[in-house]
């Protein structure tokens, strides 16, 4: 149920959007001269800088590649690395190639601080007028120095040429290649071709200098680190031999020997010791056999074959005294094999404390010495390193390459690269276009007024009754002789446009009281009161005009009117009767009823009873009475007058009356409930008219025109 006001208000704005591109179309249409103009003016102007004032500038350009192999005529490594060929270092390269320190070689390498190219000091002065015009013009922007003015210094001139031929620099880098298009734009095309060529040189010199420092650098910290390092060797050695000098160390085999022989007399301390505890026993044993008196446990515990032997012949005579001899003999050799065991510990313990005592002084001083030979042996080794590196590098000064290689030179232009004149005078005339349309697109934009009945009446709401063209006339008594010398021109015939517009207002009674008022003076209301007037009385009927305007009273323009010449307030007030305030026009067929100045307040006297009687009055006696009254937006007198009127015609000036003026008018008659039956376009100019295009250029074109003029 909503769709259909959608798009009604949709159909609605893209009505409105195609009104406002067709509006600006016809601008640019109608102003397709002006347009043409700034394109010839710029054209011109383009032309003389490219041919007379700009300087041609040319363009020299040489090429170099980063080298993507390392070629070595030794196999020695560089203390500096050649350039890997990523992304970075192609980046890194670009920057190099304008960097201040590579330029400035390059300045002073080429005395370019003597060249007038580059220093402004040697430069000669333009004796062209459009030079010295130009001068002159800089000299006036630019800034006033404070204080006495200092003489520039070598260094700064020198930064100045610097930059100069920094700002000369273009580097042009290929994608996914290592090529590097250096070109030099300068206005002299032996020095384009000069710098680019010299910078190529001083940028592969530069690479080569820069590897040639590292190798010095490097030779310097090694001769010095070799230096160093022989005398810590030297030191080091000599700790070893006056080690070894003051030391008692019998060297790691007899070291050794002694391990092995401490080893043995330990073993023999432990196996003395349980030789002892055997003996101990075995003699325990014996005594506890002998105390017990068992023959067979004593021969047991002796183990001997002679006592076993004994045991067998015990009954025999004399074999017990045996037995009892050769036992005690055995006890008291056991006895005596286990102190003698005893004895020998002492001196083997001895002797095991001092293998231990040796052993561990030769092992602390060839831990020692071993220590020594370590840092010798360390230090030895870095410093054959060092030296061979030494050596290293300086076999490698004076075969050094660059990293980069030049695959062409720089040749003499041919000629300039710019300005380009084509290029120029084609922006020229694009341009000129562009900002002839933006003027005429804001001045389009600007304007505010109406220049058809189509745009006020969408504003408004209200009809438009006529569109009165302008008369072409200058001064204001001549309309009236216009009107009755040209009686089926354009203007005459809006007219009668305007008066049936008028009487067709009403459908139940042609309106007899009609009021003619505007928004602002100067919009022709008066000239369309006299007009309307006229056009009237060509009916045949009787018509009043009255000057409602009492402050300005304009119509003593337009007719000769006598001095203390009586009107609108004297009638109204009855001090003379009708007759002597009416000013009878025979030529133009109705009456006039002046205006005349007054200590009475205008929008009080409207406002009387009297006035409105004598309008009730006039109504009897005339057919058609038209008021003319003052700008609506001005003084109240027109909204005084308004609600006894029977129609409101208001009046706008063609393209000068703004919408917000117009809408203003008709606000401020609506809020006393008073209603404009029509609105009248005034003074419209047929020739803008025409090339404004739309509803009015074809009421007056050319075959209109005709038509009227015949």
């Amino acid at each position: 149920m909503r769709s259909t006001p959608i798009t009604a208000q949709r159909a609605v704005g893209e009505d409105r959007n195609e009104v406002e591109v067709h509006r600006l179309t016809n601008a640019l249409s109608r102003n397709k001269v002006q347009i043409l103009i700034w394109m010839l003016v710029l054209f011109v102007a383009a032309g003389y800088y490219a041919f007379r004032i700009a300087t041609p500038m040319y363009t020299a350009t040489s090429t170099v590649a980063l080298s993507g192999r390392n070629t070595q005529i030794v196999d020695l490594a560089s203390p500096l690395a050649g350039l890997e060929g990523t992304m970075f270092t192609v980046n890194t390269e670009v920057e190099a190639l304008t960097s201040r320190d590579l330029v400035e070689k390059l300045v002073l390498q080429e005395n370019l601080m003597d060249s007038p190219v580059f220093n402004p000091t040697l430069s000669p002065a333009d004796p062209s007028l459009i030079g010295q015009l130009f001068g002159a013009i800089r000299s006036l922007f630019a800034p006033a120095p404070e204080g006495p003015v200092r003489a520039v210094t070598e260094e700064e001139l020198l930064e100045s040429i610097i930059q100069a031929v920094q700002g000369a620099i273009a580097i042009e880098n290929p994608r996914f290649s290592y090529v590097f298009h250096i070109s030099i734009t300068t206005a002299d095309p032996e020095m384009s071709k000069r710098i680019a060529n010299g910078l190529l040189r001083v940028y592969i010199e530069d690479q080569i200098a820069v590897k040639y420092e590292a190798t010095e650098q490097a030779t310097t910290w090694l001769n010095g680190r070799v230096a160093e390092l022989k005398v810590d060797l030297e030191t080091a050695e000599n700790a070893v031999k006056a080690f070894t000098a003051d030391s008692k160390l019998i060297g790691p085999q007899a070291l050794a020997a002694l391990n092995r022989q401490l080893k043995e007399r330990r073993d023999r301390v432990a196996a003395t010791k349980n030789r002892v505890v055997e003996q101990q026993e075995k003699t325990k044993a014996l005594e506890a056999a002998q105390a017990s008196g068992d023959i067979a446990a004593m021969a047991a515990a002796a183990d001997d074959p002679a006592l076993r032997r004994l045991v067998s012949r015990l009954d025999q005579t004399g074999a017990r005294a045996t037995f009892d001899t050769r036992f005690g003999q055995i006890l008291e050799r056991t006895r005596l094999e286990a102190e003698r065991v005893q004895v020998q510990i002492a001196p083997l313990e001895v002797s095991v404390r001092d293998l231990e005592a040796q052993v561990g002084s030769q092992s602390a001083e060839l831990l020692k010495l071993e220590q020594f030979e370590r840092e010798a042996g360390a230090t030895r080794q870095l410093y054959e390193y060092f030296l061979g590196r030494l050596k290293e590098v300086s076999a490698q000064q004076g075969v050094h390459q660059a990293d980069s290689r030049i695959l062409s030179k720089a040749i003499l232009p041919y000629g300039p690269s710019s300005p380009n004149k084509f290029a120029i005078m084609m922006a020229a005339i694009l341009f000129g276009g562009a900002v002839g349309s933006l003027v005429v697109i804001i001045r389009e934009l600007r304007q505010t007024g109406f220049r058809s009945s189509t745009e006020i009446e969408q504003a408004t709401g209200i009809t438009v009754f006529a569109q009165i063209p302008k008369a072409p006339v200058t001064k204001r008594k001549k309309v009236l002789q216009y009107l009755t010398s040209r009686p089926a021109s354009a203007f005459v015939e809006a007219v009668r446009n305007l008066r049936t517009s008028v009487l067709m207002s009403s459908i139940d009674k042609a309106p007899q009281l009609i009021m003619i008022t505007s928004s602002l003076p100067g919009e022709g209301k008066t000239t369309q009161s006299l007009s309307l007037a006229q056009s009237f009385g060509g009916m045949e009927k009787s018509v009043l005009l009255i000057e409602g305007d009492i402050r300005r009273r304009t119509f003593q323009e337009y007719f000769s009117l006598s001095k203390g010449q009586p009107g609108l307030i004297q009638a109204v007030s009855g001090d003379i009767a009708l007759d002597e305030a009416i000013l009878h026009v025979k030529d133009l067929g109705f009456d006039v009823l002046p205006g005349e100045r007054s200590a009475v307040n205008a929008a009080d006297f409207f406002s009387s009873a009297k006035f409105r009687a004598f309008l009730t009055k006039l109504r009897d006696i005339y057919d058609v009475v038209i008021i003319d009254t003052p700008p609506v937006l001005v003084v109240p007198d027109a909204r005084v007058i308004g609600p006894m009127a029977d129609a409101i015609v208001y009046v706008v000036h063609w393209d000068k009356t703004t919408r917000v003026q117009v809408l203003e008018g008709v606000h401020a008659l609506n809020t006393v409930d008073v209603k404009v039956a029509g609105l009248s376009l005034s003074q419209i100019d047929m020739k803008k008219a025409r090339a404004y295009g739309g509803k009015y250029s074809e009421m007056y074109s050319s075959y209109g025109k005709r038509y009227y003029n015949n």
